[in-house]
């Protein structure tokens, strides 16, 4: 598994809010797992979407079953990251 972490902003243009994260890509065999962990609540982390190629998509349950969904989820507590979620249609649920 490779691991890109990354900084980025997250701001709007009025200057409504402004944050710096962490994003997070996971690589094994062709696919990537995107996640995000801003700053301000460094022990916290978001898998926000999928990547098959070069087709991106929502995380789905199935992917739970995937090697590089278990490596990922075990580097990031490793990382210290106690609250891990993911995005699904319903919004952020806790892994």
């Amino acid at each position: 598994m490779e691991v890109e972490v990354t900084r980025g902003i997250d701001c709007s243009e009025q200057d409504e809010y402004y944050y710096e994260c962490d994003l997070f890509r996971f690589t094994s065999s062709g696919v990537t797992l995107n996640a995000r962990s801003y700053t301000d609540s460094a022990e916290e982390v978001h898998f926000l979407s999928i990547e098959e190629g070069r087709r991106k998509r929502s995380i789905a349950e199935a992917d739970f079953n995937l090697p590089l969904w278990s490596d990922a989820v075990q580097h990031l507590r490793e990382s210290g990251k106690k609250s891990i979620n993911w995005l699904s249609d319903c919004g952020y649920k806790p892994i």
